[in-house]
């Protein structure tokens, strides 16, 4: 283990300048609270609901139990007077409010005796009996007893819902007996306003067209041509994987909602989807080929599309000389040997699906072999890990390297996650502005305040961020890089592709804790802290935990992209797809030491998982190179990269 700090230094990157603000430090900004949003059930005027009032604490301001206070004001219905009515949760952890003052349309209530809050953490109030205002569009605020500045929250409508809207998944198209790649989502709206409802259960059915051409959801209890899916907090259902069937022509998907506390109010949302005949794959993509002794290492990206066939395998082919070799269907790479020593040649790349072979890639660099006997391998581990802290302090263990941190400059927003390059020379930081932090062989491809735009929360004029980052992957060939904020924005720099995000689809149920991409490039999962994942482009949909009774922290792939692990921050792992479920530090995390990084094996046949006090647990195939625990920490560990 080496624990190893910046020294000041008098000429810093245009990657680093990018994240800071002069001398002045994040602790010295104005102390408030963040991403507030208000929901109710149901949302009928004048009836009584409950309400859901959730926010993030600031980076200084941590609540403690039975002593601190949280302030619920603005409110245009009328809250309980009774301390019994709010439960506070935070951080697994929840509870009654222990005092109360105020009512009406405001209230103080006094943190639980077994509930606190550290800094930069979700808290969720839950209150019955609150009194729903006339119908309208209105906002609340929120404040501490450490982040006195009051928030308002995003708007929320109330007066039952007029219409259920397409969100996400209309007008898809995909070769028949083919999942569609994006959920279909519905999403509750009073007119043009969206209605934050949850609890309310949306049917959707798949109706055959003319020609026979239909799909089927993937159930629980298996596939049917309905699933039923219920609301979260931003009023979106989102529906199982729909498939296509085996029939060419178009057809289209009701969704059907029933409002409660209406007399028998119906609303119905049409989507259209079209099935596709079946044809050969596409051709990969970026291939590139590495010079050996008669041989070279060829390596590509499966193609966007199958064709509506699995894909069999890969065929390389050689020019000049024509010299092929045959890679398996979930192969990225092969080598091809027979080849002459100082010839020079290139390769390109086609799928073959049942249907037959697909188009052909574009050339791969041009490459000759050689008789130079290749150095040998390093004797040195070949696997390690970084931790990082909210100051940026890096941690290094096994064979990963120490490139530089910002422990030791002063940031203008707490670093928020870390990414490694594809050789492992080097890493990013991001800050909860978006600024970028790029070390050894990271290439800096830009930054969010590098375009312009201010931190969420920001007084200063000007474009803002509607809420703060929370964390970054790279770019499937590590050409670039996704930064993901905590509304569910997504921010796509270099060859990263943006291919939607939360916001677009009428929000997503829940704070954003993670993104992964998928192995194509094409795609990405985007994780919540309430066990919602949610699929954009081609990345599909294997599944999600939901809510467990403790937020999700982090989310990682299987190095082969076919799979995800979900972290819990009481340090339950949950794997969806090929992501086999290994355990987790369940009796040891949670509370004031969450578990809050899982990071992968470059095999994909284990993982670590790290907590707040730098804590480091094995699993599979994840060998053991250390751990922060024991040790003394300027800012808790809240992410973590390794191989």
């Amino acid at each position: 283990m080496r624990r190893i700090r910046t020294m000041k230094i008098a000429i810093i990157a245009a990657a680093v300048i990018a994240s800071l603000v002069g001398t002045a430090s994040a602790a010295s900004a104005a102390s408030a609270v963040s991403a507030v949003t208000v929901a109710a059930s149901p949302f009928t005027n004048g009836v009584t609901a409950n309400y859901t009032i959730e926010f993030r604490t600031s980076v200084t301001g941590a609540l403690i139990n039975n002593s601190s206070t949280i302030t619920l004001s603005g409110l245009s219905g009328t809250f309980p007077t009774t301390a019994g009515a709010y439960t506070i949760d935070a951080q697994a952890h929840s509870g009654a409010a222990s005092a109360i003052s105020g009512g009406g349309s405001s209230v103080t209530l006094t943190m639980p005796t077994a509930v606190a809050a550290a800094a930069n953490t979700i808290v969720t109030v839950t209150v019955t009996g609150v009194t729903n205002p006339a119908a309208g569009n209105y906002t609340a605020n929120v404040n501490t007893s450490v982040d006195t500045t009051a928030t308002a929250s995003s708007p929320y409508t109330i007066g039952a819902a007029t219409l259920l809207n397409t969100s996400g998944g209309d007008k898809q198209s995909v070769p028949v007996s083919t999942a569609f790649p994006i959920h279909l989502g519905a999403s509750l709206r009073n007119g043009t306003t969206p209605v934050l409802e949850g609890g309310v259960p949306v049917v959707f059915t798949a109706v055959p067209g003319l020609t026979g051409a239909s799909g089927t959801f993937t159930n629980t209890t298996g596939t049917s041509a309905t699933t039923t899916a219920t609301t979260g907090a931003t009023g979106v259902a989102t529906a199982t994987p729909l498939t296509a069937n085996g029939i060419v022509g178009a057809f289209t998907v009701t969704a059907t909602a029933t409002i409660p506390g209406t007399p028998t109010t119906t609303l119905t949302a049409t989507f259209t989807e079209t099935n596709l005949a079946q044809g050969v794959p596409g051709a990969p993509t970026g291939v590139s080929a590495t010079a050996g002794d008669a041989s070279a290492a060829v390596s590509w990206v499966a193609p966007a599309s199958n064709g509506g066939s699995a894909i069999l395998g890969y065929t390389v082919t050689s020019s000049p000389g024509g010299i092929t070799a045959a890679a398996g269907a979930s192969a990225t790479s092969v080598v091809v040997p027979g080849l002459s020593d100082g010839t020079t040649y290139t390769f390109m790349v086609t799928a073959n699906n049942a249907v037959g072979s697909g188009a052909t890639s574009a050339p791969s660099n041009a490459v000759t072999p050689t008789t130079v006997a290749t150095p040998p391998s390093s004797p040195s581990a070949q696997h390690g890990y970084w931790l990082v802290g909210g100051d940026g302090g890096i941690f290094t263990f096994g064979s990963a390297g120490f490139h530089g941190s910002t422990g030791s400059l002063k940031l203008s927003r707490p670093v928020v996650g870390i990414t490694p390059t594809a050789s492992r020379q080097g890493y990013w930081l991001d800050a909860a502005d978006g600024g970028i932090f790029a070390f050894g062989d990271a290439g800096f491809y830009g930054s969010i305040p590098g375009l312009g735009i201010l931190p969420a929360g920001s007084s200063a004029p000007g474009r803002k961020l509607a809420a703060p980052v929370v964390g970054m992957v790279p770019s499937a060939d590590g050409g670039g890089y996704f930064m993901v904020a905590s509304d569910g924005g997504v921010f796509a720099f270099g060859d990263a592709v943006f291919a939607g995000s939360c916001p677009a689809i009428g929000g997503c149920a829940g704070p954003a804790v993670a993104v992964m991409p998928d192995h194509t490039g094409n795609g990405y999962w985007l994780v919540t802290a309430t066990g919602n994942i949610y699929g954009f482009g081609d990345a599909p949909f294997l599944g999600a935990p939901g809510n467990l009774g403790s937020p999700v922290t982090s989310a990682v792939r299987t190095s082969d992209g076919n799979g995800y692990w979900i972290l819990f921050a009481n340090g339950t792992v949950r794997g969806f797809g090929d992501a086999a479920n290994l355990g987790g530090p369940t009796g040891s995390a949670g509370g004031l030491n969450p578990a809050t990084a899982i990071f992968a094996t470059a095999t994909g046949g284990g993982y670590w998982v790290a907590q707040a006090d730098g804590t480091v647990s094995t699993y599979g195939d994840a060998p053991n190179d250390g751990g922060m625990n024991g040790m003394h920490l300027n800012q808790p560990i809240i992410a973590g990269t390794g191989w």
